[in-house]
């Protein structure tokens, strides 16, 4: 059951450039930190993940991270960070954003396009032995403790998209199950929306195969539709509404049929599912 959501445009650059955790017990003032500040930041790969900041709404409220992500006009927003008397960033806060913030996103813009994804050379004979870096280099990152470093994401999604370009998307007679598995890890971990929409077919089609697990995929796609606002069609996301609220289901396509779907993925009732969670799901299901 996946539980988080990507943030939209602006605020995605925040939450993929992580460097470590930070705390969430402030005193004190706080100071804003200066625009041109948080661009080199950005630039350097330097603002922390927002786990273990306090984030506030645009009414000062505080709410937690899945909330942030469940934000449906997050566009029409700009964050501003706050850091403590010793510069440690400590408060992230929501403001409507004014016509002066349309440089700032110009700046940030700048940033991404500086990391569009490369397709470069492969031996697709050494599909294997890629594929076991890629996969070295991802588990390493995780053991270390980081929740995402976005130059080994960027390699790695690099490296993945480049076999697929060149070589076609790898199949089991070509590699193992754990670097089929691999490939979909890299692509549901992936900061960019626009690579998962891209080769999701390539994904989807290796799993009707029978190459990949298709409850694994069926998450990757309900993962792509809830980026996008669109219901999901599996169930597999749930959102926090707010910090005192348990979870909620997040919107879903025709959900009387959605036990049915699950079925053909290999996924059993969606109520038994989020029972766990104290979610009831009591749509009369169409067989």
């Amino acid at each position: 059951m996946m539980t988080k959501r990507l943030l939209p445009a602006l605020l995605i650059a925040f939450f993929y450039l992580a460097c470590g955790d930070l705390t969430s017990d402030v005193s004190g003032k706080l100071y804003k930190l200066p625009t041109e500040e948080m661009i080199l930041l950005i630039r350097n790969q330097e603002l922390p993940s927002l786990e273990g900041l306090i984030i506030k709404d645009k009414y000062g409220n505080q709410i937690s991270t899945d909330s942030l992500m469940a934000l449906q006009d997050a566009d029409e927003y700009i964050p501003d960070l706050y850091v403590d008397a010793e510069g440690t960033i400590v408060e992230f806060r929501l403001r409507p954003m004014t016509p002066e913030d349309k440089q700032l996103m110009n700046d940030i813009h700048k940033y991404g396009r500086s990391s569009e994804i490369r397709v470069v050379d492969v031996d697709c004979t050494r599909q294997r032995a890629l594929l076991e870096l890629v996969e070295k280099r991802n588990r390493e990152v995780r053991t270390h403790g980081i929740t995402s470093d976005l130059q080994a994401n960027r390699d790695n999604l690099e490296m993945v998209i480049s076999i697929i370009e060149h070589c076609g998307m790898p199949t089991l007679e070509e590699v193992d199950s754990v670097h089929m598995a691999t490939v979909w890890t890299i692509f549901q971990q992936a900061a960019s929306q626009k690579y998962r929409k891209k080769y999701f077919k390539y994904l989807k089609s290796a799993a009707e195969r029978g190459d990949l697990d298709p409850i694994e995929v069926a998450k990757l796609e309900d993962r792509i539709l809830v980026a996008d606002g669109q219901p999901q069609r599996y169930g597999t996301y749930l959102i926090d509404e707010n910090s005192d609220t348990p979870w909620a289901l997040y919107k879903l396509e025709a959900p009387e049929q959605v036990d049915a779907r699950r079925a053909k993925v290999g996924l059993g009732p969606l109520s038994e599912e989020l029972e766990p969670y104290g979610i009831s799901f009591t749509v009369p299901q169409i067989q």
